[in-house]
């Protein structure tokens, strides 16, 4: 079961599960702008 869901995961996603500490923030970073922006809008 954990196979096939990893497998069903896009490969950016994986990259991104993959990526280093300091990519993995500065994504988590950029969500928190996006809903910021639209928590303003």
């Amino acid at each position: 079961m954990h196979e096939g869901l990893c497998e069903s995961l896009p490969p950016t996603l994986m990259s991104m599960l993959n990526a280093p500490y300091m990519v993995q923030y500065s994504i988590a970073l950029y969500l928190v702008l996006m809903v910021l922006l639209m928590g303003c809008l």
